[in-house]
């Protein structure tokens, strides 16, 4: 791909569409951190070049027509390994970072399936914007629907969407109930929630009210889809101790055990 009649043979094949989703694929990748920046360079050049061998096979009738250009990410963790110095002895983790946070630079163009752990060039892109914002939104999205999965058209957002905003609602009630709970069995032990736990509370609630189109645009910013997805994890904790809850107050049933628990905090 450094040589420049190869890039023009591969641009021949990608067409005006597909000339404009490589170029924003690399701008996406020259935008991010240093080592970081070269091993998506790299990882742009693999999969544009897988797209375009798989989309000659299928000319071919090689390969069956419909069949996407996907590869999982250890297969591009191996071949991007062998290929460049740049990517050295990165760990499939790391590199799987970088998969990540491109899909959310390129707006979709580089696609991330976290159901399957693979990632294609997705020329469409290019042309449907808003399903590539979907697309790359879905590490969030998924918070919320796990059942939620890569949209390929733009005829199938709006269902996806609807889907994702009846599950937000849905947390924001869970929510409300999950904290007057835990609210409720800290003062049954003299306790009250930690201002941590109430900000937690509260930024996951201005995310889910925000609805679908405000997870969806903080998807395409790297640093607020960060901020958002540790909100989100924090939150989880907070799900897993509500879970408890029965637990724990048929703990303090057992004779002995509320005694011991008054003892300990006097």
């Amino acid at each position: 791909m450094a040589v420049e009649a190869v890039r023009e043979a591969v641009e021949a094949r990608l067409g005006a569409t597909g000339k404009v989703a490589a170029r924003i694929a690399d701008a996406a990748a020259d935008a991010m951190a240093e080592k970081r920046a070269r091993i998506a360079a790299k990882l742009v050049d693999l999969l544009v070049l897988h797209h375009v061998a798989t989309a000659r096979k299928v000319a071919d009738r090689e390969t069956p027509p419909g069949r996407e250009a996907t590869l999982g990410i250890d297969s591009i963790g191996s071949r991007l390994r062998t290929w460049s110095e740049d990517v050295g002895d990165a760990p499939t983790d790391e590199i799987a970072d970088v998969v990540v946070e491109l899909g959310a630079r390129s707006r979709g163009i580089i696609l991330y399936d976290p159901q399957t752990h693979a990632a294609r060039f997705n020329v469409r892109a290019a042309s449907a914007p808003d399903v590539a914002a979907f697309n790359a939104a879905l590490p969030l999205i998924r918070r919320f629907d796990a059942t939620l999965g890569v949209v390929g058209e733009a005829a199938e957002l709006g269902e996806a969407i609807a889907r994702l905003g009846r599950a937000m609602r849905s947390a924001v009630e869970t929510a409300m109930r999950n904290r007057a709970a835990l609210s409720s069995t800290a003062q049954e032990f003299g306790a009250t929630l930690s201002a941590e736990q109430q900000q937690t509370f509260a930024d996951f609630n201005a995310i889910a009210e925000a609805g679908p189109h405000g997870l969806i645009a903080a998807g395409a910013d790297a640093e607020q889809c960060a901020k958002m997805a540790a909100t989100l994890s924090d939150h989880d904790i907070l799900i897993a101790l509500g879970a408890a809850l029965p637990r724990i107050r048929a703990m303090r049933e057992i004779p002995g055990i509320d005694g011991a628990a008054r003892s300990t905090r006097r």
